[in-house]
């Protein structure tokens, strides 16, 4: 079974427990590597809408941190990085959250 990661709009962490559907209800999304820990945000179609749409460099700091975070391998680290890259070369209008977690879940499935 393959588990799919979300990142969270309003922190950019990794996220994997939710409580209702992460998209259509408000949630509280609790952080992979923190345990216990969590951004305290309810996952409201607000915070989905007022997500930043940054940069390229800005995406490959918080891309890093994940990175660190999941303990990805160099290889899971440049496809990422690369991903990253030409996600927001093609859809430049996507919001950081998305393109972090499409990015992120392309390089952990492989394809």
């Amino acid at each position: 079974m393959i588990i799919l990661i979300k990142i969270c709009p309003y922190c950019l962490k990794p996220v994997e427990h939710f409580e209702k559907d992460y998209h259509r209800s408000e949630v509280k999304a609790v952080n992979v590597h923190t345990s216990n820990k969590n951004c305290s945000v309810l996952q409201t179609g607000f915070v989905k809408d007022q997500a930043k749409c940054s940069n390229i460099q800005s995406l490959k700091m918080n891309a890093g941190k994940i990175s660190k975070d999941l303990n990805l391998s160099e290889i899971q680290k440049k496809d990422f990085f690369n991903s990253i890259i030409k996600l927001k070369r093609d859809r430049n209008h996507l919001k950081d959250y998305i393109i972090l977690q499409s990015a992120l879940n392309t390089v952990l499935v492989g394809g």
